[in-house]
């Protein structure tokens, strides 16, 4: 089995922000919300920067999931 998820992001913006979340086949949400900048700081502006999360982080181990979304935050509040 899988014990991390690992994505490369590239940010458009300096400061961008963005969290990570499971999904089920029906489109609900599995587990809790991640904002991978707490796993190696900021997305970098132009360039990509990998980040490695532990499903355990998540709470989605032994779930099954069927798709991860990646969203941008940085102008919400």
């Amino acid at each position: 089995g899988f014990d991390a998820v690992s994505v490369a992001l590239r940010a458009t913006t300096t400061g961008q922000k963005v969290r990570m979340q499971f999904y089920d086949e029906t489109d609900l949400p599995v587990g809790k919300e991640i904002d991978v900048a707490n796993y190696g700081g900021d997305p970098i502006a132009g360039s990509y920067k990998v980040y490695t999360i532990p499903l355990a982080d998540f709470g989605v181990v032994g779930k099954k999931v069927s798709d991860i979304h990646l969203q941008n935050y940085t102008d919400s509040a």
